[in-house]
């Protein structure tokens, strides 16, 4: 048994004598009690009550059960990087971090299924797969440091799910510690191994409101033999509406196909050697394969660009190829540079409609007075939106709210829906960021019987995402 503090006020006994029962409860994990050590797990200006690093599902489960007695919160924490996604949280409580659970639990490379705990991240996913020449293909923006629970607990996707689809068609089984601190398993490793509902699905993107999930099943593909990428400079909206067309609607299959405009797009413009101007949009476009089969699908892709008119087109390989990517893995940092907040918010739109969305943000930011960037999974209608604020004050968060509001209206025209993922903790408590949808109702209903009590993370789920009237 193990409990970290500093010398405390008066105020924290309290939290010392909570982290020490916790404590006594486990064999040996790690308890933080209040202080220094701790502080990094504040989430939305809460301190937490204590942090606690169990090793296994059985001390996942000890831990809840402790705090359902106790009636106070639980926090599911895997790395940190998504602790300002959705509604903030509502009051303190007990993190469970995940950092001590990242253990490959079974490779089965016969079945290209592989088993972790929920904690491992997912680039150290990926390296242990790498030498069997498969690979899990989810790959978000913060890949290297994100974990594969909190991947599903956010429902995270990157650039493949164009080719790959998304999280929920490669998650196979689950275990999750309840509310009640059961353990449950969903699913197995076998591709049909449900005869009812599929409740894995409903913990993918629950925020760890519904659950806390301590490993996973997931589906393996093989790596393609070979890959390029395709960058281009794009002069407008238009010609790239006019090579989305011809892209989309060709017999091509890329892996990526990625828009990003000249704010987004900027460093690896930069990178490229580009000089580009402010209408100017920057597309990836990758292909994954056999090499005769990549080679003829580049070529083919390269004359829709120039026949569509874009400005400057070149083939990247190898090295090339992966610093281009990891500067679109960088762009939410690169945006937000200097900036005290930042928005960050998602659109999902019909895929012919991305571009008239790609207008209405420019339009809305110079009205708003709200330096804006955009990104977009092309070949599937979701575009992500950086807002950047130069300040936390009144009114750079009353304009940051106006062009969240239309933008939600602006994408229901389009005929789909914006919400907002991440913002400054005030303009969160403020302001209704995600969409009303006629199936809340029934997430709420759910959330109640998961979590009746409204113990695990309370109001960062669908009960805290909607203001009622």
């Amino acid at each position: 048994m193990s409990v970290m503090g500093n010398a405390l006020t008066g105020d924290q006994a309290s939290g010392m004598e909570l982290a020490l029962r916790l404590a006594s409860r486990l064999d040996g994990s790690e308890v933080l009690g209040p202080g220094e050590a701790s502080a990094p797990y504040t989430v939305a200006a809460h301190p937490p009550l204590a942090v606690v690093f169990p090793r296994s599902a059985e001390e996942v489960s000890a831990v809840v059960a402790f705090a359902r007695e106790a009636k106070l919160p639980i926090i599911p924490w895997g790395s940190g990087t998504h602790q300002e996604m959705g509604p903030p949280l509502a009051r303190p409580g007990i993190i469970v971090s995940l950092e001590r659970m990242q253990t490959l639990l079974d490779l089965d490379i016969g079945n290209m299924t592989a088993e972790v705990q929920a904690g491992l991240p997912n680039k150290a996913l990926q390296d242990h797969l790498a030498p069997h020449r498969v690979w899990f293909p989810v790959d978000p923006p913060d890949w290297d440091r994100s974990t594969i629970g909190g991947n599903i607990a956010t429902n995270a996707s990157g650039p493949s799910r164009l080719r790959y689809r998304t999280l929920r068609d490669h998650l196979m089984g689950l275990s999750v510690v309840l509310s009640t601190g059961e353990l449950a398993t969903f699913g197995g490793k076998t591709v049909k191994n449900v005869a009812g509902y599929d409740l894995r699905k409903l913990m993918i993107g629950s925020l760890g409101s519904l659950g806390i999930i301590t490993s996973a099943i997931v589906r393996l593909w093989p790596l393609s033999e070979t890959s390029a990428t395709l960058a281009a400079r794009l002069p407008n909206e238009e010609t790239f509406a006019q090579f989305s067309r011809q892209l989309l609607g060709s017999y091509l299959l890329p892996n990526a196909f990625e828009r990003m405009d000249v704010r987004a797009g900027a460093d690896l413009a930069r990178y490229l050697g580009w000089t580009v101007s402010s209408t100017d949009l920057v597309c990836l476009v990758s292909f994954g394969g056999f090499q005769a089969a990549v080679e003829r699908q580049v070529r083919e892709a390269t004359e829709m660009l120039l026949a569509a008119g874009a400005a400057s087109v070149e083939m990247l390989e190898a090295g090339r190829e992966a610093e281009a990517w990891a500067c679109w893995r960088r762009i939410e940092q690169s945006v937000a540079r200097g900036a005290v907040g930042l928005l960050v918010g998602r659109a999902s739109l019909p895929v012919s409609r991305v571009g008239e969305f790609g207008v209405l943000l420019r339009a809305l930011g110079a009205q708003c007075d709200v330096a804006v960037a955009s990104t977009a999974h092309a070949g599937n209608g979701v575009v992500s939106v950086y807002a950047v604020l130069e300040s936390e004050c009144t009114w750079s968060l009353a304009n940051a709210a106006a062009l969240a509001a239309g933008l939600r209206v602006g994408a229901e025209r389009l005929g789909g829906f914006f919400l907002v993922e991440k913002a400054p903790d005030s303009l969160r408590s403020e302001t209704t960021i995600w969409p009303r949808r006629s199936d809340y109702s029934l997430m709420r209903a759910l959330k109640a019987r998961f979590d009746p009590d409204g113990l695990l993370n309370p109001g960062r789920g669908v009960d805290g995402a909607i203001q009622d009237a």
